[in-house]
């Protein structure tokens, strides 16, 4: 008989359904604003976290990543796409001070 296996619904699942999406959207909306290389970061962060991606990233790879490298490898695609954000400048702090 083919039996199903019931669907394990997990916080942590819950979790990277809902950051997946989020960094989905964050990452098409970069695009559209024309941020292409940090949204290359927002991509990948969402390719790990999104499950049904990172799950056919791991069958393709055969690797399977624990939560907290999952955990740190977001983190630091984050870093790396505030790092590459051509917006970011010390010079904001000049000018709230000057208009102050």
């Amino acid at each position: 008989m083919n039996q199903k296996e019931p669907l394990k619904i997990t916080l942590s699942g819950i979790f990277r359904w809902i950051f997946g999406l989020y960094f989905l959207v964050i990452a098409a909306g970069m695009v559209t604003e024309r941020e292409y290389f940090p949204a290359i970061f927002i991509f990948m962060a969402a390719f790990v976290s999104f499950p049904p991606i990172s799950n056919l990233l791991e069958s393709d790879l055969n690797i399977s990543i624990s939560g907290l490298v999952r955990f740190l490898l977001v983190l630091f695609l984050l870093v790396g796409s505030v790092a590459v954000e051509p917006n970011h400048s010390s010079s904001a702090i000049i000018y709230t001070h000057a208009f102050s």
